[in-house]
């Protein structure tokens, strides 16, 4: 094994680790509740299978994008709301990817991307980029309508994400990324 296969070898076991606390470390469950019923599937308790899955499917992005940027095990961009971590529901999806689908704040009672101005008696969208806002509107009746433009706007930049890195990540991302659709209870 070369210096390159030992390190992502180290790197799956990190993983894999990472993977095993959040469906079944009680500290972690509590820390994260959105994990308390996901599972990870009996193969992959085994350490073994689970790094040679993710030696057969690791990849590096080329350093005009980020330099050794990390790859994280996605369990639901194939399958929205899937709760089972196994190989056939999860890809090896780069960070700058995978945190496009982490809502950046809790759930309140407005959907992202979706306030309401209680002195225009009207309700606002917005899409951020980084924490920089590149859209905006005000004046939606109600916040269907505001969430439609906050919808657009996130779609949008799926696509364009995954446009650019079309040629370096697998294909079954690729094609996920432009199928989904971003919903109301995100």
């Amino acid at each position: 094994m070369n210096e390159n296969q030992t390190e992502v070898v180290k790197v799956a076991k990190q993983r894999w680790r990472s993977m095993m606390a959040r469906c079944y470390n009680p500290a972690v469950i509590q820390k994260y509740p959105s994990y308390a019923d996901c599972r990870v599937h009996i193969g992959w308790h085994n350490i073994e299978n689970f790094v040679a899955w993710f030696v057969d499917n690791y990849y590096e992005l080329p350093i005009k994008y980020v330099h050794k940027e990390p790859v994280c095990v996605d369990k639901d961009i194939l399958i929205r709301g899937n709760r089972i971590y196994s190989s056939d529901t999860c890809l090896l999806v780069p960070q700058t990817i995978n945190t496009l689908f982490r809502p950046h704040r809790k759930r309140w009672k407005y959907p992202l991307g979706v306030s309401y101005n209680e002195k225009e008696g009207a309700y606002s969208s917005r899409f951020s980029i980084n924490g920089k806002i590149v859209a905006r509107a005000d004046g939606f009746p109600n916040p269907e309508d505001a969430f439609a433009f906050y919808k657009k706007h996130k779609e949008a930049y799926i696509k364009q994400v995954a446009d650019k890195y079309q040629s370096h990540i697998p294909q079954k991302l690729y094609d996920a990324l432009y199928a989904w659709e971003v919903e109301i209870t995100d």
